[in-house]
């Protein structure tokens, strides 16, 4: 069904309010990081893995118009598609996610990967959910291992995409 399949991507990527109080990054992080330990056992380090490894995320103080703004932003995208409008979502989440806000930058990343309500961007995707993974989001930075493990928007790296798993599961 054409109009289930954004809700299920959601749920999919984790964006939206989708995720599960119990971990759900950390679950699913955990089992595929047993997929890819299987296959690429013999990784080498790269300098990118050694730097999101060693990444850590510093808790920034949100102003209330950063944290009103991905409320409204999360409100609005709930809405059934058929009165939804994307624009204003896009303006609260850009304005939530310029903030600083790592939840609004994972699900901006998420409506570029998928395109919803903007041209679909691999790229630009990408860009969202590393500042919101080196915010210490962890679905963003499952979303990220994602990206690289298809190589959707950065070049294939499974060593990578490995060590951003790695990060989510011991989190």
């Amino acid at each position: 069904n054409a109009r289930r399949l954004p809700r299920v991507a959601a749920q999919r990527w984790g964006c939206f309010g989708a995720r599960s109080r119990s971990g759900l990054p950390r679950n699913v992080a955990a089992a595929l990081l047993g997929k890819y330990f299987l296959n690429f056992t013999k990784t080498k380090k790269t300098n990118r893995e050694s730097n999101i490894m060693t990444q850590t995320a510093e808790k920034k103080e949100l102003s209330p118009e950063v944290i009103e703004a991905h409320e409204k932003s999360l409100q609005l995208a709930r809405e059934p598609s058929e009165t939804r409008d994307m624009e204003q979502v896009l303006t609260y989440m850009k304005k939530a996610a310029d903030g600083g806000h790592s939840g609004a930058q994972c699900n901006l990343g998420y409506l570029y990967a998928v395109g919803d309500g903007v041209d679909a961007n691999p790229e630009e995707s990408v860009r969202w959910f590393q500042l919101a993974a080196e915010g210490g989001d962890l679905q963003a930075i499952y979303n990220l291992s994602q990206m690289y493990a298809s190589g959707r928007g950065v070049e294939a790296n499974h060593a990578t995409a490995l060590a951003l798993l790695r990060k989510a599961a011991n989190a």
